[in-house]
């Protein structure tokens, strides 16, 4: 099974992979939720965390009214991104959860049209 980077860009020829998964805006929106967001909201939090730890380090930063809302911040983004991915997933599809469907499954049924050879 493949993670991290390679299963959401797969690598190709030139760059480019014979099926994309994605699309340009669904990479960009994963490539901002793993490489902006997420790092934010940990960073965060483990200063909000540590902020009897490393006083010095969270007051650089501007304390607790500056990190706490931040915090709050990418968390209702995350929330966001989850709730939309879910409308978007249910609503793809023929039937309410033939995206879901076709996540967990690994197929998705699409209608091919019939051609005159094919009759």
């Amino acid at each position: 099974m493949r993670t991290g980077i390679r299963a959401v860009f797969p690598p190709g020829i030139g760059g480019l992979h014979p099926v994309l998964r994605l699309n340009p805006l669904q990479q960009i929106t994963y490539l901002a939720i793993l490489n902006i967001l997420l790092p934010a909201q940990v960073i965060t939090g483990v200063l909000i965390w540590g902020m009897q730890e490393w006083p010095q380090l969270a007051a650089s930063l501007g304390g607790l009214p500056v990190l706490a809302p931040i915090h709050t911040l990418l968390a209702w983004a995350f929330s966001a991104f989850i709730v939309m991915h879910v409308y978007l997933t249910t609503t793809s599809g023929r039937k309410p959860l033939s995206g879901i469907r076709a996540m967990v499954t690994g197929w998705e049924e699409i209608e091919t049209p019939e051609t005159e050879e094919a009759k």
